[in-house]
């Protein structure tokens, strides 16, 4: 049966994101190098074998910003992502802290900020929209991005 399985069932290669909320429920979000498209973004990566979703979401947010203080919530969005290939899981995450200093690695990450309904950066992708809006929408926070600003792609 093991044979079979690892022969038929096609694998798949995990990302996972987090939105991270301050106490103020600002969320994080960070300018990756490699996601010309939309440079704004989600912490987040590749799952490591071994690993949970839950376990990658906050090593990738303690990597890409020191931020180690982050409790891990509820997943709030699973999509399956064209290119490249892949599933992708998004969580919510919350620190007790009101916009809490990040450190990024001026390398993959170069810039981060804390958005409000009202700071939105623009070229933001659909499913990190979805993310925000479905994290703020649990908090009640209204949260309209303007559909002509939305990319389909970061690669």
């Amino acid at each position: 049966m093991r044979t079979a399985i690892s022969v038929i069932v096609p694998k798949n290669r995990i990302g996972v994101n987090v939105v991270c909320l301050d106490s103020e429920k600002n969320i994080l979000l960070l300018k990756h190098v490699f996601h010309p498209l939309a440079p704004w973004g989600l912490p987040g990566g590749w799952m490591d074998r071994n690993e949970s979703p839950a376990e990658c979401a906050l090593r990738e947010l303690r990597e890409e910003t020191g931020i180690d203080f982050a409790t891990e919530g509820e997943v709030i969005l699973i999509s399956r992502n064209p290119g490249p290939e892949h599933i992708n899981i998004i969580y919510m995450a919350h620190v007790d802290a009101v916009k809490p200093q990040t450190q990024v690695d001026g390398v993959e990450i170069t810039e981060s900020i804390w958005m409000t309904p009202n700071n939105a950066p623009q070229q933001l992708t659909k499913e990190t929209v979805q993310a925000i809006t479905k994290a703020w929408a649990f908090h009640e926070v209204p949260f309209n991005y303007p559909e002509d600003q939305i990319v389909f792609a970061s690669f």
